[in-house]
């Protein structure tokens, strides 16, 4: 669950993905500020909290996971509605948001483009200056 720290409630008014608050997939509240100077990617799934956790125990995640939010039509939350306007709404599960240092989501990948298909983005993105 993701939600505002700020005064604006309208994510129409929303800067950056560091003006919000995410509940993490163990149910603990956490500033998206945190981020603010590495480059993010913001992932959708299908899965429930968890079958997310139970499937990446395998993996050795050492990377930040959170609650699963509505990310489309009627109840779709206000990160993703932030994320949508920038960039266009997650058209099936997977969509793949990569935002800049600074919070500012630059590029979207599809269900069709492998987590690969981004690396040299992400290096991109990872050089650039503050």
């Amino acid at each position: 669950m993701v939600k505002d720290i700020g005064p604006i409630a309208n994510p129409n008014e929303y800067e950056t993905i560091h003006q919000f608050r995410a509940i993490d997939i163990d149910g603990n509240e956490v500033s998206l500020k945190e981020y603010s100077g590495y480059v993010c990617v913001v992932l959708n799934t299908a899965s429930n909290n968890q079958q997310i956790k139970d499937y990446i125990k395998s993996f050795n995640v050492t990377y930040d996971i959170f609650a699963k939010v509505k990310v489309s039509c009627c109840g779709q939350h206000p990160l993703f509605s932030f994320l949508g306007r920038h960039l266009g709404n997650c058209k099936w599960n997977f969509t793949k948001y990569l935002v800049d240092k600074k919070g500012v989501p630059r590029m979207r990948f599809g269900l069709s483009n492998p987590p690969v298909d981004m690396v040299k983005d992400i290096e991109r993105m990872m050089s650039e200056r503050e």
